[in-house]
């Protein structure tokens, strides 16, 4: 979209909050200062309730405090009076703080003495300068139901869902989790039920408080199922290509021909700004490589494990060509929607309907002289986002793959996230190519030479050599 040349005014008004010291904060400052309080107050919490002090709790709770544990409601008065506290003796908590001016949430899980867990959901209230808790809402986690709940995802959602004997691996994964008191007891269950599922990347995805919170919970006690330590999607690829991130680009020489050599390297970043300058500075390679005229291009996309597909997708878009139709996902049910790029822009197509997956670019997109022959170079360690990069070159014309077979991730995983934060990030589909070829278990070569047949880099790469020779006979 094309808009008129315009001159606005713009009045910019940066909101502040005055702390008592009389000094302005920004909104993200005070928020962020809001939750480190709330974050500490629920220490405190953790504390007084575990230490049953109602002293400690005078001080936290608000005067109109109600506390909805299992169903049963009570105020401020019945828990100081209580000669048990009604609440869980708390050992540790795993919390989420989210602030909202003078209001605040709290939301995850404790875990009292006996290494049992409730589920909380704590609202502050600011009065002045002070935080106070208003209401908390618990409830304890049955392991057993928290298992139940995963495996309901994966029976409605995994792309071999069809494949499954359902009731054989439900018995076998909840008699793993049987003696489990609470859910991070269960996270071994959990990762044997996403290996059986059979799609070699459905896996748990724990964040680091959590790990070492299973790790904790396991330690000394020998808990069935497999270590937190274990976190991969499958055997660690060998690649010397692994270790490159940022794109580069040269002229290689055969005889009396050149050839112009992309490395795509894996893009790991979310970040939009990032993404930009990876796209772009690939972009600039191709423009300039192109300019030396070269007889055939190389695509490097060894040792790419992958990451965020779209700025490799605008990256080397000018090789791949403009297209409504560069591959795509399919789900079980069959519909596909397919990855685009034109302009510069990285794009997906959903029911009818196109939405860039990458912003435009900071200059105009490049575009190749002429389209030209591509020979593809791939190995054991080109995955998941990397291996749909080199999907998007199947069926391409004069294009041809060297190397080896891929990592065999070339599929459509999904967070599904649990009530304590762990994440079945679990496989919903597959990729396929322009032609509609599914790729469940990465990409063959067309030429296959192994790594091991392969020389150190800076050294004449054979893999290099024979896509050389078969571009000089395009």
């Amino acid at each position: 979209m094309t808009l008129a040349r315009s001159v606005f005014v713009v009045s910019l008004v940066v909101l502040t909050h005055v702390r008592a010291d009389g000094q302005q904060q920004t909104p993200t400052v005070a928020r962020q200062a809001a939750e480190k309080a709330i974050s500490a107050l629920e220490e405190q919490a953790c504390t007084a309730f575990g230490a049953k002090s109602p002293d400690l709790l005078r001080k936290l709770l608000s005067d109109d405090f109600v506390m909805s544990r299992d169903f049963d409601l009570q105020d401020r008065d019945f828990v100081l009076q209580s000669d048990e506290m009604p609440g869980p003796a708390c050992q540790q908590a795993q919390l989420e703080v989210s602030t909202y001016g003078t209001a605040a949430s709290a939301y995850g899980f404790l875990l009292d003495t006996h290494g049992e867990q409730e589920l909380i959901s704590d609202n502050w209230v600011k009065s002045g300068d002070e935080w106070k808790m208003a209401f908390r809402r618990s409830a304890r986690l049955e392991p057993k139901s928290y298992v139940e709940h995963a495996l309901d995802l994966m029976q409605r959602n995994s792309w071999k869902r069809n494949e499954v004997n359902w009731p054989t691996l439900r018995t076998a994964t909840l008699k793993m989790a049987v003696s489990a008191k609470n859910s991070l007891d269960t996270y071994g269950a959990l990762r044997f039920a996403l290996t059986s599922l059979g799609d070699h990347h459905s896996h748990l995805l724990l964040s680091p408080a959590l790990q070492g919170m299973e790790a904790k919970s396991q330690s000394g006690r020998g808990a069935a199922g497999e270590s937190a330590a274990v976190q991969s999607d499958g055997a660690a690829p060998q690649s010397v290509y692994i270790g490159r991130y940022q794109p580069e680009g040269h002229i290689e020489s055969q005889g009396d021909r050149k050839f112009a050599f992309v490395v795509v390297p894996k893009f790991p970043s979310l970040d939009a700004a990032e993404g930009m300058r990876y796209s772009e500075t690939l972009q600039r390679i191709i423009a300039e490589l192109d300019s030396a005229t070269p007889s055939g291009w190389i695509v490097d996309l060894r040792g790419n494990v992958g990451g965020n597909m779209w700025p490799m997708l605008a990256g080397v878009g000018p090789l791949l060509g403009e297209s409504s139709n560069l591959g795509g996902f399919r789900d079980i049910s069959g519909a596909t929607a397919n990855w685009t790029y034109r302009d510069g822009i990285a794009g997906l197509v959903m029911n009818g309907k196109e939405s860039g997956q990458t912003g435009p670019l900071t200059g105009k997109a490049y575009r190749l002289r002429e389209a030209p022959a591509v020979a593809v170079l791939i190995d054991s360690a080109t995955g998941s986002s990397g291996e749909a990069v080199a999907i998007a070159f199947r069926g391409r014309s004069r294009t041809k793959f060297f190397g080896e077979h891929t990592g065999g991730f070339s599929t459509v995983n999904q967070f599904f996230v649990l009530v304590d934060g762990a994440i079945l990030n679990m496989t919903v589909g597959v990729d396929v190519d322009r032609n509609g070829i599914v790729y469940l278990d990465g990409v063959s070569p067309d030429e296959l030479q192994g790594q091991s047949d392969s020389a150190v880099r800076g050294q004449k790469d054979p893999v290099i050599q024979s896509a050389m020779r078969w571009l000089r006979q395009q």
